[in-house]
């Protein structure tokens, strides 16, 4: 049989699962830097172009939307890595 694990990726993995808590870190940083950008934009003034305005604002939500998105991704992942194995 030809399955991912015994090409290698088995190896990939074991080593992923021995660094994720710093995986998970660089991560919180991360997210922490983009969260802060995110905040400190999104009060800047727009063009006074109603054409550029608008799409200034749309840019925002959408910045704000992807933000709001991987922080949810990041805190599912991270309560599934480190919590739910305690459980089982």
């Amino acid at each position: 049989r030809d399955c991912l694990l015994s090409r290698g990726l088995g190896d990939v993995y074991k080593r992923q699962s021995q660094y994720k808590l710093y995986i998970t870190f660089f991560a919180l940083v991360m997210l922490l830097i983009a969260g802060y950008a995110n905040y400190r934009n999104f009060n800047l003034p727009c063009p006074a172009d109603p054409e550029l305005g608008r799409l200034c604002m749309t840019t925002r939500r959408r910045s704000r939307n992807v933000f709001y998105a991987s922080a949810c991704i990041f805190l599912f992942a991270t309560i599934f890595t480190y919590l739910v194995p305690q459980f089982l």
